[in-house]
């Protein structure tokens, strides 16, 4: 009888960097990947996972002195 455990998820920073990988360095391509497979998620915690890789994929501004 199949179980109602839920699948551990990598950690968000870990599934960005296997997405660039799997899109050949192209960053705007793993971030349409990611952002694709947040609108398909099914529950709450896949949601946020995908958010996070999406927050991983994104880089933030940085100061200017």
């Amino acid at each position: 009888m199949p179980t109602s455990k839920s699948m551990r998820l990598p950690h968000p920073v870990d599934e960005a960097q296997v997405l660039v990988t799997i899109c050949n360095d192209d960053l705007a391509e793993a971030r349409r990947e990611a952002r694709s497979n947040y609108r398909r998620a099914e529950a709450d915690a896949e949601a946020a996972f995908w958010f996070g890789v999406l927050q991983a994929l994104t880089p933030t501004p940085q100061p200017q002195a």
